[in-house]
């Protein structure tokens, strides 16, 4: 199942936060992600979205 929330692991406490009032990328699966330390972000690229099954092309920054 595909989720449309957002959320951020704190790594010092390995706990999550969910992140409220964030635009977030719309709901996907087998999307492209990562993270880049010198801007201390996270990306999302791509994807699928199951309901209709439509290839996505775009890509999503976090800055944290």
């Amino acid at each position: 199942m595909d989720y449309g929330d957002l959320w951020l692991l704190d790594l010092a406490s390995l706990t999550w936060t969910q992140l409220p009032g964030i635009v977030a990328p719309s709901v996907r699966g087998f999307a492209s992600a990562g993270y880049d330390p010198g801007s201390d972000s996270s990306f999302v690229v791509g994807g699928l979205q199951t309901q209709g099954d439509t290839l996505l092309s775009d890509g999503w920054k976090l800055t944290l």
